[in-house]
């Protein structure tokens, strides 16, 4: 434990030097914190496909396993790890486009609206709805807003990701935030 609590201290540049190594501790540590982020990133983007989402987070650590001085310690960590997430989904989506499986989010049913319980609504019906809704939205815009408001990161670490200006992300952000709040206004109680 005492070997683990030291890697638990280490910042993701020092542990990805020790994975250049051959360090399987300091993989095993990297792996712990970003498999969980990973594997949601890629569920919401993948229209909830759980295994595939499972399969691609694999994916993730299998590159940086194969390939682990491909990362750059100058720069932010999980900007690098969420780019190749990024190109892993760009790639997704063009192999479902091609088995036309993508067509599939398009024909959800739209969630029920007007429905109140008293003030408050249900935080599982708004994730649902918020679910459908996000799936909607084109990729760029999705992306841009599940990188900022499920992964936290900053907007200049999007821009990064995404090979853009940050002009370009804010842009984007804003539209999918007003899209979406259009669409799950139904739950804002001021409007009820």
């Amino acid at each position: 434990m005492g070997i683990l609590q030291d890697f638990r201290k280490k910042d993701d540049a020092e542990l990805m030097l020790l994975v250049r190594d051959g360090d399987r501790a300091a993989f095993s540590e990297i792996h712990r914190r970003y498999a969980a982020r990973l594997f949601n990133f890629f569920l919401r983007m993948l229209d909830r496909d759980r295994s595939r989402a499972e399969d691609l987070v694999q994916d993730v650590f299998l590159k940086i396993i194969e390939n682990p001085g491909r990362y750059d310690p100058r720069r932010c960590f999980d900007t690098w790890v969420f780019h190749i997430a990024y190109n892993m989904c760009k790639n997704e989506y063009n192999r479902m486009a091609v088995r036309n499986e993508y067509t599939s989010s398009l024909s959800k049913e739209e969630p029920e609206t007007g429905e109140r319980a008293g003030d408050r609504h249900d935080f599982h019906r708004f994730s649902e709805a918020l679910d459908v809704h996000l799936n909607r939205l084109d990729e760029r815009h999705r992306m841009v807003f599940l990188l900022r408001y499920q992964q936290e990161m900053p907007i200049r670490g999007i821009a990064e990701i995404l090979g853009c200006p940050e002009g370009t992300v804010k842009s984007r952000l804003f539209v999918a935030i007003k899209t979406l709040s259009g669409k799950l206004n139904v739950f804002d109680p001021k409007i009820n």
